[in-house]
């Protein structure tokens, strides 16, 4: 009786996730439909009325905004400065949320001092950041995954989710290994060099 009782609510879970999924899939592809629509043709007028009760409300007001020519956001758009101080915003939350993104910057520094050292020429130097790039790049990106998804689904467990994240982390785990390879590359044939004339 007790495994049963498990086996109920372990399905009546799966059900309520699957409702979820599903009901995210049908908004994307209302507002998917919508802007279409949209674009199918310059001129506004020939556009026919939607259906009210599969277009959410902030899609209407999106269209509103939008056929009369007004700005699409309900925020102040940030201008040139401002994009600047939302990047750096977005670096300093990176560094002060995840530890690994810490450490990469620490091995970054350690590198780019490393090659001011063994005298790396443009191209040496060009390769190192390319890879320092990817890697942090790449951590950046996967925490922003991991931030998004935690927002939509309220922190909750899915089987979705975790796989979302998984491959996100495998992305970061890949162009780790390859960084790691170059700087194997330049630095090993630096390293030889200097030992071979000593």
């Amino acid at each position: 009786m007790k495994g049963e009782k498990v086996k109920s609510k372990k399905q009546r879970k799966r059900r309520q996730e699957d409702k979820k999924i599903r009901c995210i899939e049908e908004r994307d592809e209302n507002y998917a439909s919508t802007h279409l629509r949209l674009h199918a043709s310059d001129n506004h007028s020939v556009f026919k009325p939607f259906n009210r009760s599969t277009i959410d409300n902030r899609v209407k007001t999106l269209l509103k905004k939008f056929i009369s020519g007004g700005k699409v956001s309900k925020y102040k758009a940030p201008g040139f400065t401002g994009t600047f101080k939302n990047s750096f915003k977005g670096i300093r939350l990176a560094l002060k949320s995840e530890r690994n993104i810490r450490i990469h910057f620490v091995a970054a520094l350690v590198a780019i001092s490393s090659g001011i050292v063994l005298h790396f020429n443009t191209v040496e130097f060009c390769l190192l950041l390319i890879a320092i790039a990817i890697v942090i790049m790449t951590e950046m990106v996967n925490s922003a995954i991991e931030f998004t998804l935690d927002a939509i689904f309220h922190n909750r467990y899915s089987k979705l989710v975790g796989m979302a994240k998984d491959i996100a982390a495998g992305a970061v785990m890949v162009a780790t290994f390859i960084s790691i390879a170059i700087g194997i590359l330049l630095f090993g044939s630096k390293l030889i060099c200097i030992f071979a004339y000593c």
